[in-house]
């Protein structure tokens, strides 16, 4: 993409920089944010002290730089950001804005390494304009990723320190290759981020393998801002500076002067997930599902549903019949107007901003663009994790929804929608995870190469792999820092039967991998990674994605775990399993066949085998009915079950205080499983 690189002077915004270039990004122009009349600007957005050598950049690297005087100060500094006149956000837009008029720039370069601040505001802008915001060094572990950018050719001076450890007269203006060990050792005794991510200190570039040219500084005169005795703060004020030659072959390829460099790549990503000693075992390519699987049409027994407690919501029963001559976005906009009107009905304000999750699914998974484009246009800042999967629908229903919200004030929303080398980007209309109180809802991952967005190459196990690393990434990244061990329920989606014995075997290497990384008690002969998890087959994932990951977690130990089996009849048998943690219930309720598998199951007796299960879980976990999520209840197409009569058996047999969603799938991952609740 043709990209403008956000410059400070820093080594993250010069690393960065690289970054996109080894990935194929055009670097087309420089972008700077200067101070008026002073040093330093106290911001909390933009690096300033050095800026009086920035416009060297422009002859060091050979492309135009463009600058703006920050005028705004920093006023609406909540984490999330909306457009607010005065704020030196708006600095970033005008100059921005500018460029793109200009030159018709497409990304943004970004060296944004942990402040969610900066990076909720660069995206903010970003997607203002219709920019891509690119920042490789998202999240990166931070002693390596400063040891990479000096193995890389960065060449940086400290221009100002402000931490515990670091002396001005002895750190000030030393380069950051002979202070690696230092640094190491400052965070090991003062908690120092090692890439000066807590203000510790700042840098200025003064070469690099981009650079045709280098910096040379010839004055400089140091600055007493803080004269602490414990941490003082000083910064340089670059007097006279210049550039000289470097004496090199100026006519080759930018990404030519780095292929030598250890640096992170996206093609490094198998590098990454597999281990250099781990025997590589072939897959035989399986033939995706071209199913024609379809339920009978539906008739009107399909009803909204709605279930409020105080200060959570859950709707379910939200569809949309096909209509001769209507387009598949006039049939989502009919569905999403039903389930906007179905919140502003409710009592207490509630509007579509406090949903949290959605779980969509969808008939045809051509119609997802369609279907995609019309739904982001409901949803601004910090939309819901979603969940989406193509499902054997009747055949007269485009899409479901099901959906929970919440207007508690114990809310916190991931929205990254950077491009990097974390975990995929959000770009679209779904947030990477939702907290609510102690329980995160992680949007469905698939596995996509999260510098590229496009999905992983090496079959099944590469894709399993790869999507649980991301799950476990959201985890650690969310307020609470779980893990996968905290994970309460979960429902794995797959295009194929065959894949299920991978995607488990990927599991129990991911808890050993994650776990026991981090200390845990894991261990993989006896495998504590969660026990409810149900497997299901289903005939598409977006992009064509061989697994795809349904995720609930809770922060807070579980208090209580129990397994329920309760036996109806030689014929059917109820398995239920369930966790209480904080008064909250979430389960797993399986109805199987445990007589003649070929014999024709009873559809009635089996929705009384799995309520009976269901209800003596509620007695059990002496949780209330009135307080109970939404149900989703699977069941198999191949059972013969009639979609339509098992609505009317539950609605007759269920308790009135439960809300259910019936979810058609092809089947499960055993063959005499019939059907499948959770919440």
């Amino acid at each position: 993409m043709r990209t403008v690189a956000l410059i400070s002077g820093g080594k993250d915004s010069c690393y960065n920089m690289m970054q996109c270039v080894i990935e194929g990004h055009d670097i087309i122009a420089l972008a700077n944010l200067k101070p008026r009349e002073k040093d330093e600007l106290d911001s909390y957005m933009y690096q300033t002290v050095g800026h009086h050598a920035i416009h060297l950049y422009a002859d060091a690297i050979g492309l135009p730089l463009y600058r703006h005087t920050i005028e705004g100060s920093s006023t609406a500094i909540k984490m999330d950001y909306e457009t607010t006149v005065g704020d030196e956000v708006e600095d970033l837009y005008t100059l921005l804005k500018k460029i793109k008029d200009e030159l018709q720039i497409e990304a943004v370069s970004v060296g944004a390494i942990l402040s969610d601040y900066q990076r909720v505001r660069v995206e903010h802008v970003c997607q203002r304009l219709g920019l891509t915001s690119l920042a490789y060094l998202w999240r990166r572990d931070q002693s390596e990723l400063l040891k990479e950018m000096i193995d890389s050719g960065v060449s940086a001076i400290l221009i100002k320190v402000a931490s515990m450890g670091l002396n001005p007269k002895t750190h000030l203006g030393r380069n950051l290759k002979e202070l690696y060990p230092q640094l190491i050792q400052m965070n090991k005794e003062f908690q120092l981020n090692v890439c000066g991510e807590g203000g510790e200190y700042e840098t200025f570039t003064v070469d690099c393998p981009l650079f045709n040219k280098f910096i040379v500084i010839d004055t400089s005169e140091e600055v007493i801002h803080s004269n602490d005795a414990f941490a003082p703060v000083s910064y340089l004020n670059l007097q006279s500076v210049h550039v000289e030659d470097k004496h090199f072959d100026m006519k080759k390829r930018l990404t030519s002067r780095l292929d030598h460099y250890p640096m992170k790549r996206s093609s490094d990503i198998h590098k990454e997930i597999f281990s250099e000693n781990e025997p590589r075992i072939h897959e035989s390519e399986i033939c995706e599902l071209d199913t024609p699987y379809k339920c009978p049409e539906s008739t009107d027994l399909i009803k909204l549903q709605v279930k409020q407690r105080e200060k959570d919501i859950w709707i379910t029963g939200v569809t949309v019949k096909r209509e001769r001559g209507k387009t598949t976005e006039e049939m989502t906009c009919l569905a999403m107007n039903k389930l906007k009107e179905c919140m502003l009905e409710r009592t207490g304000n509630w509007s579509l901003s406090d949903l949290c999750m959605i779980n969509l699914y969808i008939s045809d998974m051509n119609d997802f663009g369609a279907i995609n484009d019309i739904y982001k246009k409901y949803f601004g800042l910090n939309p819901p994790a979603r969940v989406c999967v193509q499902v054997p629908l009747p055949e007269n229903i485009v899409l479901q929804l099901e959906c929970y919200g919440s207007c508690n004030e114990d809310k916190h929303t991931m929205h990254v929608q950077s491009i990097s080398h974390w975990a995929p980007a959000n770009i679209g209309p779904y947030s990477q995870a939702v907290k609510v109180d102690k329980r995160m809802y992680i949007a469905g991952q698939i596995a996509m190469v999260p510098s590229t967005l496009n999905i992983i190459s090496g079959g099944i196990r590469a894709e399993s792999r790869l999507c649980l690393r991301h799950i476990h990434r959201i985890l650690e990244a969310m307020p609470g820092s779980t893990s996968l061990k905290n994970i309460s329920i979960a429902i794995c989606y797959v295009s194929q039967r065959d894949y299920i014995s991978i995607v488990k075997k990927e599991m129990k290497y991911a808890g050993h991998t994650f776990l026991n990384h981090n200390h845990s008690s894991f261990s993989i002969e006896n495998n504590t990674m969660p026990s409810m998890i149900e497997f299901v087959v289903v005939p598409r994932l977006p992009r064509n994605a061989k697994v795809e990951w349904k995720v609930y977690s809770d922060i807070t130990d579980i208090l209580s775990i129990e397994n329920t089996i309760f036996h109806l009849s030689d014929q059917l048998k109820s398995t239920g399993k369930y966790k209480v943690t904080n008064s909250s219930l979430s389960c797993i309720v399986k109805v199987d066949r445990s007589g003649n598998q070929f014999e024709r199951p009873d559809l009635s007796r089996a929705v009384k085998c799995f309520y009976q299960c269901y209800e003596k879980i509620v007695q059990s976990s002496e949780v209330e009915w009135k307080s109970l999520p939404a149900l989703s209840i699977f069941y198999s197409v191949l059972s013969s079950f009639s979609y339509d009569h098992l609505i009317k058996e539950l609605s007759c047999q269920l308790n009135k205080d439960i809300i259910f969603t019936i979810v058609p799938v092809i089947e499960f991952s055993s063959e005499t499983t019939l059907l499948v609740g959770c919440h």
